[in-house]
């Protein structure tokens, strides 16, 4: 405070205080950036993810919730948020089943029951790439990503196009410094009859820890899965175990009875073991960066879904969704 000086006469105050001039525009822009990251937290904090209840899938409701975003571990830049659809209700068609939405629908439930650390993130991948549809053609697309502490990226992808393309893909790429295969998901319906499917631990190099006994008894279980992959698309020699699912069928039955529950058998090991791994140090970290690398380059070279893509969206959009998105150590 400071002494004021008043008039006699007219009751004046002769020395007023100094005003203070109002804040510039960027200041009161400035403020109102400052305002929000400190509520952000308590915005994020407050969406507590409820997983959809386990019913079949005819009768799934995708939950409007989310789990907190954030970037991938390794130097992607945040940016605004866009949540894609949880999942699609009906197919695009009306009239055709959304063939693998169980497994979609199951990969989300078990990630939330068992991965510590999980957040989804959109803030590195353009809308376009999250959610696409061609009305005219009849197909659409959507995409999520996540991360947990040991696994630096998740990808989950369905495809979804009536009677003549059903599509569930999935791709689990542990942390640098975890010694562990990529876990490989690709599962693929056509003319609402003819099946091709792939699972399997895809190792990054010839002599990784022994992995493969611990699947035996699981492919075991499934002869109907124990089907061989042609080389037209890919060398098995690389980045491909001997303890692969590999299947054609057109018995859609087997889909619920048989690749189902192989799926959730193979999610299961691959999560356990990953568990259980020490981590390496940094000149193998280094190794294993290179190696995943590799596999994405290896991999979006050589997939066939580039051309239905290009078919579908556009050959511009589907080679950034391949390179850039997919498969984005690749460049």
């Amino acid at each position: 405070m400071f002494p004021r000086e008043v008039d006699p006469s007219s009751n004046k105050i002769l020395n007023p205080p100094p005003q203070t001039p109002p804040p510039p525009p960027q200041t009161y822009m400035a403020l109102r950036a400052t305002i929000t990251l400190l509520l952000l937290p308590l915005l994020i904090s407050s969406m507590v993810f409820t997983p959809p209840q386990r019913v079949p899938s005819t009768a799934f409701t995708p939950s409007a919730s989310t789990v907190p975003l954030n970037p991938l571990s390794h130097a992607i830049p945040t940016g605004t948020t866009f949540i894609p659809p949880a999942m699609f209700t009906e197919s695009i068609d009306k009239t055709s089943p959304l063939t693998f939405q169980d497994f979609y629908r199951h990969q989300i439930e078990w990630m939330n029951e068992n991965l510590l650390g999980l957040k989804e993130i959109t803030s590195f991948v353009d809308p376009q790439f999250i959610s696409k549809s061609n009305p005219s053609k009849k197909v659409r697309i959507i995409q999520r990503y996540f991360t947990s502490d040991l696994y630096r990226k998740i990808r989950i992808l369905y495809y979804d196009g009536g009677p003549n393309a059903q599509v569930f893909n999935s791709l689990l790429y542990p942390r640098f410094e975890y010694d562990m295969p990529v876990l490989g998901v690709d599962l693929l319906q056509f003319s609402g009859k003819k099946h091709l499917t792939v699972i399997d631990f895809q190792p990054l190099h010839d002599d990784h820890p022994p992995f493969e006994p611990a699947l035996s008894s699981i492919k075991k279980s499934y002869p109907e899965l124990n089907g061989q992959m042609s080389s037209k698309f890919y060398d098995e020699t690389q980045f491909f175990s001997k303890e692969l699912l590999f299947a054609r069928f057109e018995d859609s039955k087997l889909v619920n009875s048989k690749l189902y529950p192989a799926f959730q058998q193979y999610l299961d090991e691959h999560h356990g073991m990953l568990s259980g791994m020490e981590k390496v140090d940094e000149a193998q970290r280094k190794v294993l960066e290179s190696r995943q690398r590799e596999y994405d380059i290896y991999s979006a070279e050589r997939d066939p879904a580039t051309g239905m893509f290009g078919a579908m969206f556009g050959k511009e959009w589907a080679e950034e969704f391949v390179h850039g998105q997919l498969f984005s150590l690749s460049r």
